[in-house]
């Protein structure tokens, strides 16, 4: 009866965390959701990003309904919470009630349900940082359960090229304060540390196995360096690269050094880009590689990239909007072509849905000035429940946690990209570990 209590509240709490798909009359999708539908049904390797989420998606959605997939995410984060909540409360009296309460405030007061709603890789940014932290410090003890977990840790971490860097980050961090002597950090044992970090580290050998089985190259990505080349474009530094080197060593690039674009989505995305004019994604790889290296290498070029990348930084300190990728996409877009092709029995759900209808651009600037208000205040209580002496350090652990990780990945994220999502996907773990900070423990798991 307990485990079937237990399955209850987490299927009820992973349908909180629906709502906004609920409402829009079907998952929330955008341009990227088309290449991941692809990459999964065909099997083949996207240039721009890992083919795991597409994989997930293929085989979540049973060929059959996108709305299997965004379930099989709501499902796991609410297990995963589900676990933590229990973890750093301890059994309380009204343990089920609580943890439903605290998810459906969470679903009302936090970008998490816009993440789980949406057919996007960025629902796993949460879902891996989630697993590490359990991993680390709530160590489940049953065997296969922590077997489960590494495996479902390796395929979230799979999914975003983000994931490994800002997990990476977050270990060294982790280490630096544990050898500073963090009085928190000194019951995590060395070797833990070590076997968690060597988890992190099989990202380079997962990611580019799996790739190589699906007639990959063995490659974390195989075009990633054209996201550093956009952030070059935009930030200046390849123009003034090409005016110096152009003389000296004729590059590609040369004759269109004076017709660059200003923004680097315009250089990955827009047709009449000169990545397209000099043969695409897949042409002067090289060059390219070449280019960025003298770029992150050579003082004045460098120095060109580092202001652009400051003004990136403070960009992203109030970038923290949900709602901005709810474009109203149609038939003809790629979410629209691929689930035309591949599941034609959901199409006219998709078309007439609020999203393809245009009814989300202009509707959500309320809530989102309420989601950063409440976020705020989250955040300055996790800040004061971090130094607070009283405070259990379960919760302190998670806190600190949390804010090395969120730290790792907004920098990792204004190395290679920018968008409100990249913060959005991680803003709600803020509110989550505030509310349970507020909630009464009387009695404290030790």
């Amino acid at each position: 009866m307990h485990g079937v209590k237990q399955i209850s509240i987490i299927l009820l709490a992973s349908a909180a965390m629906l709502l906004p798909a609920f409402f829009n009359g079907f998952p929330l999708v955008y341009s990227d959701t088309g290449a991941y539908i692809a990459s999964g049904f065909e099997g083949s390797v996207p240039g721009d990003r890992p083919i795991f989420y597409g994989l997930f998606l293929r085989h979540a959605s049973l060929a059959h309904s996108l709305w299997f997939v965004v379930a099989a995410q709501a499902i796991l984060l609410s297990a995963l919470l589900f676990y933590i909540f229990n973890t750093l409360l301890g059994p309380t009296k009204y343990g089920y009630r609580q943890f439903f309460i605290s998810i459906l405030i969470l679903s009302l007061c936090s970008s998490l349900p816009w993440f789980s709603s949406m057919l996007m890789a960025d629902v796993f940014t949460a879902i891996s940082f989630l697993i590490l932290y359990i991993l680390l410090f709530v160590t489940p003890s049953n065997r296969w359960v922590c077997g489960f977990l590494v495996l479902l840790y390796l395929l979230a971490a799979g999914t975003h090229l983000t994931h490994f860097p800002a997990h990476f980050a977050f270990l060294v961090g982790l280490a630096v304060l544990k050898l500073f002597k963090l009085q928190l950090l000194q019951g995590i044992s060395w070797l833990k540390w070590t076997l968690i970090s060597v988890l992190v580290a099989a990202n380079l050998l997962v990611i580019p196995a799996v790739h190589f089985a699906h007639n990959g190259a063995w490659v974390m990505s195989k075009n990633g360096h054209l996201f550093l080349t956009a952030r070059f474009i935009e930030s200046g530094a390849v123009k003034a690269y090409l005016d110096n080197e152009c003389d000296v060593k004729p590059n590609f690039l040369c004759v269109y050094k004076d017709s660059l674009p200003n923004n680097g989505s315009d250089f990955l995305w827009l047709p009449e880009s000169v990545l397209y004019k000099t043969g695409g994604w897949d042409s002067h790889a090289q060059e390219y590689k070449e280019m960025n290296k003298a770029i992150y290498t050579t003082a004045s070029y460098f120095q060109v990239y580092l202001v652009h990348f400051l003004k990136v930084l403070s960009f992203h300190v109030s970038a923290h909007h949900i709602g901005e990728e709810l474009i109203p996409f149609q038939l003809n877009s790629p979410p629209g072509w691929e689930t035309e092709a591949h599941f034609k029995n959901e199409l006219q759900s998709f078309l007439s849905a609020k999203q393809a209808q245009n009814y989300w651009p202009g509707k959500l600037n309320g809530l989102n000035q309420f989601l950063l208000v409440v976020l705020s205040l989250a955040v300055l209580l996790c800040l004061y429940v971090l130094y607070k002496p009283s405070t259990d350090n379960h919760i302190k652990l998670f806190v600190l946690s949390l804010c090395l990780c969120y730290a790792a990945n907004f920098i990792v994220v204004c190395i290679a990209s920018s968008g409100s999502r990249y913060n959005a996907r991680m803003d709600w773990l803020f509110v989550f570990i505030a509310i349970l900070s507020l909630i009464p423990k009387p009695k404290l798991k030790t």
